[in-house]
């Protein structure tokens, strides 16, 4: 199987292994293959052009994740990220983070630049978490 990745292709067991993604700041668009990367703990996507993240749904061992400074509207698909602590959201167009409730392992949230409603801000709050907004 192929995977295409930022327009590099890949057999997807090149990417199986691979535990921590570095692409900050490479233009990207689309995630496309990156679901390959089963064994991610720590993602940073920080300064691309990302507005569709719905292919993280299947990284569910990831702890570290970084989106700030994209165009990502929706987040469903961080709701599968049952181990994530830390996670960088500012700056993108995000309007709804009730995904993020059910996430028991959260330390740290940056929301800061997204307009978040207050209720589902103090709902965030209540977890006992680092939150910046």
């Amino acid at each position: 199987i192929w995977c295409v990745f930022n327009s590099i292709y890949l057999q997807s067991y090149y990417l199986e292994d691979i535990d921590d993604i570095e692409f900050a700041e490479s233009g990207i668009e689309l995630l496309d293959g990156i679901e390959s990367c089963k064994h991610a703990v720590t993602i940073n996507l920080t300064s691309n052009n990302i507005s569709d993240i719905s292919n993280l749904w299947y990284l569910n061992r990831v702890e570290e994740l970084y989106l700030a400074r994209n165009q990502i509207g929706y987040i469903d698909a961080l709701s599968n990220m049952l181990n994530l602590k830390v996670l960088d959201l500012s700056n993108n167009e995000i309007s709804d983070i009730s995904p993020l409730f059910g996430l028991e392992n959260l330390e740290y949230v940056n929301l800061i630049g997204n307009r978040i409603p207050k209720k589902q801000i103090e709902t965030l709050k209540e977890k006992s978490l680092l939150l910046t907004y």
